[in-house]
């Protein structure tokens, strides 16, 4: 049998609500680091998120920050991008526009993301391949080899209502936040990972797989607000919680041997909307509460 030695990490979308699987993992890393934490880059193999968590994983897998500092950016990057709303919300064409402007928010992630460590041009694919990143299965590879680190973290954070799709490579193809399809992208990642890694079975070299979500609804979620949108949310949410367990059966001889965790903030944080940048501190207050609960501190 092969050395387990292979480690998966899987990022929720949520938007805003990222900043709770951040705040997981942190504390994740903090139990495995003996003497000091060690960066995401240097404990995962492969790095992989929907939406927001796409963003995460390119700035954790490919830019390689530690995870104080991808906690400091989200934070003031949602800051930044949810505060600029549009001035008048109708087109030309008397159609209704996204809430945001898409060109504000390339403009702010080049702004945030253009450290003196940081090339502009810098491409999404690394040479560096000793962590893997995986933001996206729309992506062929040819337009993975060549999509710039900017612009693919703009897609990820273009939730439609919200952004116009961001245009990627020569041929201009749009994209944006693949939650809408795929909130959990555990069963994506499992695949490209087999791709990865084919020498034997993934399952014989893996150490552990970690998922984590960007919070669970309140059971009032399902019967109120925001009409014309109640009947698609709920469904959202559950479909995330059906890949969840789904995943889980399929795999539970890794659930048994303590080498599959999932974590999320249950009760009610999934209400928050994904521009709701008002909400962050309580978004923060409420993951430190869930993390000290004795379930959490068992696994």
């Amino acid at each position: 049998m092969a050395e387990r030695q292979l480690n998966i990490l899987s990022l929720d979308g949520g938007g805003v609500r990222g900043l709770s699987t951040l705040h997981i993992l942190k504390e994740v890393l903090e139990s495995v680091g003996a003497e000091r934490t060690p960066k995401p880059c240097e404990y995962f193999d492969i790095i992989g998120g929907s939406g927001s968590g796409g963003l995460i994983a390119i700035l954790l897998g490919r830019l390689k920050l530690d995870i104080d500092e991808c906690i400091d950016l989200v934070w003031r990057l949602y800051e930044q991008v949810f505060r600029k709303k549009r001035h008048l919300p109708i087109g030309s064409n008397l159609r209704t526009r996204p809430k945001y402007d898409s060109k504000w928010l390339e403009f702010a992630i080049r702004a945030f993301l253009h450290g003196p460590d940081q090339d502009e041009e810098m491409l999404l694919k690394d040479s560096d391949a000793s962590c893997k990143v995986y933001p996206s299965k729309y992506a062929s590879t040819e337009l993975y080899k060549t999509v710039k680190v900017w612009d693919a973290c703009a897609a990820c954070v273009a939730m439609p209502t919200l952004f116009d799709p961001i245009p990627i490579g020569t041929s201009g193809r749009c994209f944006h936040d693949s939650s809408i399809e795929t909130n959990n992208p555990m069963r994506d990642l499992w695949i490209e990972a087999k791709a990865i890694w084919p020498s034997g079975t993934l399952e014989s070299q893996l150490r552990c797989m970690v998922s984590i979500g960007a919070g669970a609804p309140s059971m009032k979620r399902l019967s109120r607000r925001f009409f014309g949108l109640v009947k698609t949310m709920p469904e959202r949410t559950s479909d995330t919680d059906a890949e969840t367990n789904k995943f889980v059966k399929e795999h539970s001889d890794l659930h048994d041997q303590n080498r599959l965790f999932r974590f999320e903030v249950p009760n009610g944080m999934a209400d928050i909307r994904p521009e709701d940048c008002d909400e962050l501190t309580p978004i923060v207050e409420a993951t430190v509460d869930y993390l000290a609960g004795e379930l959490v501190f068992k696994q």
